[in-house]
């Protein structure tokens, strides 16, 4: 088992991505909004002002994480399913990721 991670900066891509990964029997993902460090220090600006505008801003653009358990022979299939979308993630202008990470241990699925 592995826990795929694609981090997407266009949340319009997010639905596609969903049905690629439907369609490779790929399913419960979880999606959860985040925002990248160099974002937020980009808006910090080292300034109290500049901090508290941060925190009460409400339209700061947000990325998506879509966060996945697979079996180990769908990770080519789960990468696949986004770079349908995205195009290659090397070359990815959007500058959009995907990672893996082998678990040792899941319950409940």
């Amino acid at each position: 088992m592995k826990l795929f991670i694609a981090k997407i900066n266009d949340e319009r891509s997010v639905d596609p991505i969903l049905k690629n990964l439907a369609s490779y029997s790929i399913f419960d993902p979880t999606i959860i909004d985040c925002m990248g460090m160099d974002s937020e220090i980009k808006e910090y600006q080292g300034s109290l002002l500049g901090s508290l505008r941060v925190m009460f801003e409400k339209d700061r653009k947000l990325a998506k994480l879509i966060a996945v358990i697979i079996e180990d022979n769908l990770l080519e299939y789960a990468v696949k399913a986004v770079e349908q979308v995205t195009g290659d993630l090397n070359d990815s202008k959007e500058n959009n990721k995907c990672i893996c990470i082998p678990l040792d241990f899941t319950k409940g699925i």
